[in-house]
């Protein structure tokens, strides 16, 4: 069954959540779409194009002047690859998603985090 998600009520306790936070002086959630971006090699107008939005609202986000929706939130995850909890900083855990890959190309990547995970 498909679930449609309330966006209007996830929006309500992300802003309230944004809100406190940027009131206590922490302004990590965009710093951490700043991060993600430049890690990607995007500008932020290229970023803004593939979220259909201006390139003055992700500049407002990395600012620390607004924050996205939930919405963007969901988009930015996914094209990041990592979750909404990471964007939003109550997770550090970066994510791989091996879903679509075969069960040898799965254990293949798999080998290969666990060798560089080793060498440190």
């Amino acid at each position: 069954m498909f679930c449609q998600l309330n966006y209007t009520y996830i929006d309500n306790v992300l802003s309230t959540y944004i809100s406190y936070d940027l009131h206590r002086g922490n302004t990590m959630i965009n710093d951490r779409i700043k991060t993600l971006r430049t890690d990607a090699g995007l500008s932020q107008s290229e970023l803004a194009k593939k979220l259909s939005i201006t390139r003055a609202s992700v500049n407002a986000w990395e600012m620390g002047l607004s924050a996205p929706s939930a919405q963007y939130i969901i988009e930015l995850a996914k094209l990041f690859h990592c979750t909404a909890d990471y964007i939003l900083e109550l997770d550090n855990k970066k994510v791989i998603d091996i879903s679509k890959y075969n069960k040898n190309e799965a254990k293949l990547i798999r080998d290969l985090i666990s060798y560089i995970d080793n060498r440190k």
